[in-house]
Parts: structure tokens; sequence; C-alpha cells
């Protein structure tokens, strides 16, 4: 089963949102977790519409955004949520192999320092035995600008290609 997903202006990584003025022609996007009281919102083909509120970033982990997310899942809405770079959920997963890739690996894409990376994980439910691994390759495909209250804040755009591996059939195709 492919899951194709073209991700609403605010479902966006928030990781991309360039805070502040319109950055200049030259200068580099930003990169990280989203603020304290950042609100995403978005709607999911599984949950339907949900939004999360961002409370910081991890005071151990840079890479780790924390936010609560309000949604139809039951194993999530209402809870607080780690998530590297507000894309790859540490709570509801635990992560068996690939958590240091995905942290680096989203860390370059973002930065600007890679246009494509691939990062293969993986994972199992927290409190389950099912296994499942993925492998995804995400590349940067431009830039846009996303008006947000009211200001200009430029953007970068990423397409995200997840493949199931091992004891997974799970395929998706995500523009970001």
């Amino acid at each position: 089963m492919i899951m194709q997903h073209k991700l609403s202006s605010t479902a966006l990584l928030t990781a991309l949102i360039c805070a502040g003025a319109p950055l200049q022609a030259h200068a580099q996007l930003a990169a990280g977790c989203p603020k304290a009281g950042t609100v995403t919102k978005g709607t999911s083909s599984l949950f339907g519409p949900g939004s999360t509120t961002w409370t910081g970033t991890d005071p151990n982990d840079p890479a780790v955004g924390l936010g609560t997310t309000v949604n139809s899942n039951a194993l999530i809405t209402g809870k607080l949520r780690r998530q590297i770079y507000g894309w790859y959920d540490l709570t509801t997963w635990k992560w068996l192999e690939g958590e240091d890739q995905a942290k680096a690996g989203l860390r370059d894409l973002l930065s600007g320092k890679k246009d494509a990376v691939t990062i293969s994980y993986t994972l199992s439910m927290q409190g389950q035995s099912w296994v499942s691994s993925t492998t995804d390759n995400w590349k940067r495909t431009g830039k846009t600008t996303l008006t947000i209250e009211g200001r200009a804040v430029e953007v970068i755009t990423l397409q995200n290609d997840a493949v199931g591996t091992a004891n997974n059939r799970y395929a998706s195709h995500f523009d970001v």
C-alpha cells in the first residue's frame, strides 16, 4: 500500500520555518525544533484533523521537540510527545536502530548541508513485540514563501519517500 500525502502549509515541518523577517537571497534557512507556543495543524489520512502545541526543545537534546498532540489517535492524543525535528516520533515508537542517523540526516537536510539523505531505522511500538524496519529517502525540492499570521515566511520544501523493509509493507510519499 502506498500512501500519498501533500501536507497543508500549516502541517509543514515546523523545523523548516524560519522565524522573523523574510530571508535575504544568500541567507541560510534556520533548522531546529518548533519554538514553545507554536501550534501546527494538519490532517492525517489515518487520524483525521489534528494539532500539536509545542512546548519547546528537550533540554538534553536540541534535535528533539516536545509537544502535545490532539487528534483521534488514543495512543497519542493529549500526551506530551518527543519528536525528532517535529517529524519522527520517539514516544509512541521504541527506536531499536537509526535514531542517531535520523537526527543527523534531518539536521543536515534542514540546514542545507545536504540536498538529500537516506535514513534507515527499526522500530517497535512501545509495549509491543512487533518490529518494523523502514528506509526514508529525503530530498530538498526548493523554497517557497508562506503567509503565516500576516507575515511572509520563507520555507524550504521537501520530498520524503518511505519504503518498508523487514516485516513492513508500508510505503508512502510526502511532499512537505
